[in-house]
């Protein structure tokens, strides 16, 4: 939780699990104690809500100290007497823990679906062969009827000449 002024210094901070202390903040900026890459998106955050006057919720995800933290804040102007916008209060909320459960959610989710479609694909090679087991199955009782030997194919090529035309009558 924490209060800054229009210029984005801190005025007010309180983190008992923060990594920060108050005297670390008071006065400062974030691009005056965090890397870069962490301090821009909480200055973005900060301006718009300065330049709309509006509150903002947002959820962030910081790299601090080369580990990735996730942070749902939600941060709102401040304002005098008069209404005119003097800075902002925010709290913010570790969800690391879990943004990490919702992404291992997802891809089991995605490993289910794909489970299912290549079982279903499975499903459907099989039935094809079951089917295609039961025509050869009758093909040779069939021919085993007929006195011929079972699970000989016959095959017998016959030239074009000698072909007989058979017609219904």
């Amino acid at each position: 939780v924490y209060a800054t002024d229009t210029g984005l210094r801190y005025t007010w901070f309180y983190g008992p699990h923060s990594r920060f202390r108050p005297e670390d903040v008071i006065g400062k900026r974030d691009d005056e104690f965090l890397p870069a890459e962490a301090a821009a998106p909480l200055m973005s955050l900060k301006r718009e809500v300065l330049t709309t006057g509006l509150q903002l919720r947002r959820e962030l995800h910081l790299r601090l100290g080369g580990v990735d933290r996730f942070y749902d804040i939600t941060t709102e102007p401040t304002r005098d007497a008069s209404g005119a916008v003097t800075g902002l209060t925010a709290a913010g909320t570790d969800i690391t823990d879990r943004w990490l459960r919702e992404r291992e959610r997802v891809r089991l989710l995605e490993l289910a679906t794909r489970a299912r479609e290549d079982a279903e694909r499975e499903r459907e090679r099989m039935s094809l062969l079951a089917s295609a087991s039961e025509s050869l199955s009758r093909i040779l009782e069939y021919e085993q009827s007929l006195g011929e030997p079972q699970g000989r194919a016959r095959i017998k090529v016959v030239p074009r000449d000698e072909m007989v035309r058979v017609s219904n009558p």
